[in-house]
């Protein structure tokens, strides 16, 4: 089975990919984030599973994004930093045991984290 930063890395972190929709299954604990590239010619699916905590930012009608990094390194700084964000937008989940989060940074538009136990991504046609 691959690891998430693999799957990730497949598409080469999603750059340039458009965020064009988020649901979210509190009950469920999903998040699922809809992608397209090129002119929706490619559309992904990315269903966030055991998902506990999202924060976005700055959702716009466009939502073009730069970066997407999964910190699963729970003493990296860069991890530290996440999690300190969610843990002052979710107080109620500083006492909760770590869960990868990945971090997905815009060129214009939507920067998101989502705490997560495994992703699934599902190519739509």
């Amino acid at each position: 089975m691959e690891s998430i930063a693999q799957v990730i890395e497949q598409y080469d972190a999603f750059h340039d990919w458009y965020l064009s929709s988020v649901s979210t299954d509190m009950v469920e604990k999903v998040v699922e984030l809809k992608l397209a590239f090129g002119k929706k010619r490619r559309l992904v699916k990315l269903a966030f599973s055991g998902a506990t905590r999202l924060l976005m930012n700055e959702f716009l009608i466009q939502n073009i994004i730069y970066s997407m990094d999964v910190l699963p390194d729970f003493d990296s700084d860069e991890f530290k930093r996440a999690r300190s964000i969610l843990d002052q937008s979710y107080p109620w989940g500083k006492g909760e045991a770590p869960k990868p989060i990945v971090s997905i940074n815009a060129t214009i538009g939507a920067d998101l984290l989502i705490e997560f136990d495994s992703v699934e991504v599902h190519v739509e046609q």
